[in-house]
């Protein structure tokens, strides 16, 4: 059975992609999503909040990757791959961890973190959702 927390973390998570977009209306959510280019979401599987969100992107025809606060093999065999190819834009709800590591790496591609939120009260432990897309011309410094 679930109690008020998980209930309300799952809410959150599938209001995330409609925010992450920076769209609140359904219809031009659709509109966002294939302005930004997003076409993936990594998760933390052992969140609630953010399987929910992948159940959420997985409905929208996004490819979802699950991890484990790991991102190396997903790195090694789909990311790097990827972005020495086309930089693209990524969005997901990770641990802290996870997605400095890949900010960090997006680096060498020219991308930066767009967006950053805290989920602090999520389980198992503070919750970032977030969107790593290619740097603007005139950008210094990502949004945080």
């Amino acid at each position: 059975m679930r109690n008020r927390r998980e209930f309300l973390q799952i809410g959150l998570a599938s209001s995330a992609l409609p925010i992450l977009a920076g769209e609140r209306s359904e219809a031009s959510f659709y509109d966002s999503v294939n302005r930004l280019r997003i076409r993936e979401v990594v998760v933390e599987m052992s969140s609630p909040l953010a399987r929910a969100f992948r159940a959420e992107a997985v409905e929208l025809g996004l490819e979802a990757h699950g991890i484990h606060d790991d991102i190396t093999d997903l790195w090694y065999h789909k990311l790097d791959r990827q972005w020495k190819s086309a930089p693209a834009t990524l969005a997901g709800i990770t641990l802290p961890s996870s997605l400095f590591c890949l900010e960090m790496l997006a680096r060498d591609y020219g991308m930066c973190v767009q967006f950053r939120a805290l989920h602090d009260k999520a389980e198992p432990g503070p919750m970032v959702s977030w969107i790593i897309a290619p740097r603007l011309r005139n950008q210094s410094d990502p949004i945080a």
